[in-house]
């Protein structure tokens, strides 16, 4: 049964339909706001993530602490998904964050690989 029901032109597991349903769509919706540098949003500048502005820094406790929180209140804000753990690492020029996620209508668990790249790229 499609609990949830939404529209991407990104995704390759659209097929060319454009359309996701339950868990595909959550987790384009997640990356749709995880894509999104801080101060792009118009009227919104703290909107977006926080990680791409530390990948050319060393991060420190304090930088992982401030782009974990950033992290959790962006999957925080979907009610259809769980943040259960975060785990951040930085190599060359990349920050490579973890999530394992939730699904609340589920409750089944499921491992979310994330990598920003000095290229301005994210990959999953």
């Amino acid at each position: 049964m499609i609990r949830y029901r939404g529209f991407s032109t990104v995704s390759s597991n659209s097929q060319k339909k454009f359309v996701l349903t339950n868990h595909d769509i959550i987790k384009q919706d997640l990356l749709n706001n995880l894509m999104t540098h801080r101060g792009q949003r118009v009227m919104n500048p703290n909107f977006g993530c926080l990680a791409w502005e530390k990948i050319f820094e060393n991060l420190s406790t304090t930088d992982i602490n401030d782009i974990a929180a950033n992290i959790s209140s962006i999957v925080n804000a979907d009610p259809r998904v769980t943040l259960s753990s975060i785990d951040i690492s930085q190599s060359q020029n990349s920050i490579t964050i973890t999530l394992v996620l939730t699904y609340t209508d589920t409750n089944e668990s499921e491992q979310m690989i994330l990598t920003f790249n000095s290229d301005l790229t994210l990959t999953s």
